[in-house]
């Protein structure tokens, strides 16, 4: 399930959908690991002074998801940003469903041109929305939701 704003629309058209995703993205998709009932990126919470923060220091699981999982496209990919943005989100997406965990991840992709960040967590219910799908429009720069399952989340 896909949610944007009309600025992400404008963003995407016209791209050349022949890319390959970049290796160093690549690898983060083969890269998830689970502590506790939360998801990261290995490499993430590895390198990251972040992963000494404890999930009791955020609202919630999913802002502590978000708050490590997130990075700027740039720092591992200096092609069309907003391409490899997507086409990594399809193949996170795709290695999710394989996983079979009943768990709907939720990424989000917004910013423009050297700004781009990519953020990925878990959907739960109760915890509030990171970006409210239902009021994309208030932003002010290209934002894309995506899931991996129905929404029936809400």
């Amino acid at each position: 399930m896909n949610y944007c704003n009309h600025r992400m629309i404008r963003a995407v058209s016209g791209l050349d959908t022949t890319a390959k995703l970049d290796s160093k993205l690549a690898a983060f998709v083969n890269d998830i690991i689970f502590v506790g009932d939360s998801f990261f990126f290995k490499t993430l919470y590895d390198k990251s002074a972040r992963k000494n923060f404890s999930p009791d220091e955020f609202v919630n699981k999913t802002q502590h998801e978000c708050f490590i999982n997130q990075f700027l496209m740039h720092d591992y990919t200096t092609e069309k940003l907003l391409l490899q943005a997507l086409l990594f989100s399809d193949a996170l997406i795709e290695k999710w469903i394989g996983l079979n965990n009943g768990l709907t991840l939720q990424i989000i992709i917004g910013g423009e041109d050297y700004n781009l960040s990519v953020n990925a967590h878990i959907l739960r219910v109760g915890d509030d929305e990171m970006v409210p799908k239902d009021n994309m429009q208030i932003y002010h720069h290209p934002m894309l939701l995506r899931r991996s399952g129905v929404d029936d989340q809400g």
